[in-house]
């Protein structure tokens, strides 16, 4: 009757003996990597001017300028209704002559004053003529001095109002501060002009393609040109048929608090490029040597980078530190040459489990590497 029983319970105990997942492992390496970033962006002036009109509530009634139109410095956009203005201008030129008229005559009747004084001066000392006399001559000629000071100032501010007349002309048409290329247009014909921006213009027609960059990213190119590396890059535009080569000019120092992002800007030949449209940059970074794995060996989590690592067979989770990815592999750092970790990231494997790695060359095929238990 007792070997029954032991027969039924021998299968039990083997399993109870080997109670472990299989699984594939691997060791880190030292490889030298080179990544390439990608950054997608869109093609903006350098230089954006944006052009408005200096007067309110004008009818626009022509426009002249269009979008990827090159203008010059000086040339007329657009058109804006004027009667008020020519009406107030003609007024202004009349009341400029009628009152240089009248500085004329008071400059007249002062000189005639002036001359009538200096006689009885002369008379008054000959005693041909009386002291009554005499003051009487003195205060006309005082008060055509007054008159000819009072005609002068009109004169001025005849012509001041003249000069701002002009202006309000000159501003019924918008003209182009700048020489460039016309990059957007409100402007329309029948529209009542507000503070609303009728024309943007790239100063002297220079682009510049924008691109967008997380942190990590904008860290990374920031410390290679601190490091005075010459970064290669290239932008490819949606639209034009070869990329050009192109260089960083500038890199945020802040990040947009939603997106988070900030921008890198590169300058090149953008000069046959499409205005607003889409592309992408791509620079390589210098090469580096260092501990490398499988980028499938890492996993990452709320912005952290974590491996299983395999010590006498038991699993425990551990931080790293990831740096470039490419061709499949991960640079990392906190670990050592020795230490055997999971190749899988992904696999079902739980803190303090049994493991029994496999330990595999890279590039093997490791589909089995969730394991099985035996």
């Amino acid at each position: 009757m007792k070997k029954p029983l032991l027969f039924l319970l021998l299968p039990f105990c083997l399993l109870c003996a080997d109670d472990a997942m299989r699984v594939s492992a691997v060791k880190p390496k030292i490889l030298t990597l080179n990544e390439t970033l990608v950054l997608h962006g869109s093609l903006q002036a350098k230089d954006d001017v944006a052009i408005a009109s200096a007067l309110q509530g004008r009818r626009v009634i022509d426009v002249l300028a269009d979008v990827s139109q090159r203008v010059k410095k000086g040339q007329i956009l657009a058109v804006l209704e004027d009667v008020s203005v020519q009406s107030d201008l003609e007024k202004d030129v009349f009341a400029l002559e009628a009152a240089k008229q009248n500085l004329a005559s008071a400059a007249a009747a002062f000189d005639e004053a002036d001359a009538a004084l200096k006689r009885s001066k002369k008379l008054l000392s000959q005693n041909a003529v009386s002291r009554e006399a005499y003051e009487q001559i003195l205060a006309k000629r005082l008060s055509a001095k007054a008159n000819l000071g009072s005609a002068k100032a009109q004169v001025e501010q005849a012509k001041a109002q003249l000069k701002n007349s002009k202006n309000e002309a000159i501003k019924a048409n918008i003209v182009s501060p700048v020489d460039g290329v016309v990059t957007a247009k409100s402007a329309k014909i029948g529209m009542i002009t507000d503070a609303q921006t009728l024309f943007n213009i790239a100063k002297d027609g220079v682009f510049e393609f924008s691109a967008d960059a997380n942190a990590r990213e904008i860290s990374k190119l920031q410390s290679a040109l601190n490091l005075g590396a010459a970064l290669n890059s290239s932008v490819e535009i949606e639209g034009a048929q070869t990329g050009v080569a192109a260089k960083i000019r500038q890199i945020s120092v802040t990040l947009n608090e939603t997106s988070k992002e900030g921008k890198v800007k590169f300058s090149g030949d953008f000069a046959g490029g499409l205005i607003n449209n889409y592309g992408k940059a791509s620079v390589e970074l210098p090469s580096v040597s260092a501990l490398a794995l499988p980028a499938r060996a890492v996993r990452f989590k709320d912005g952290a980078a974590y491996v299983t690592v395999i010590t006498n067979k038991t699993a425990r989770k551990k931080q790293v530190t990831a740096g470039i990815e490419k061709g499949g592999f991960i640079q990392i750092s906190g670990l050592n040459e020795d230490e055997l970790v999971a190749a899988n990231a992904g696999a079902l494997i739980n803190e303090g489990d049994t493991l029994n790695p496999q330990l595999i060359e890279w590039g093997q095929s490791a589909s089995n590497e969730q394991g099985a238990r035996k």
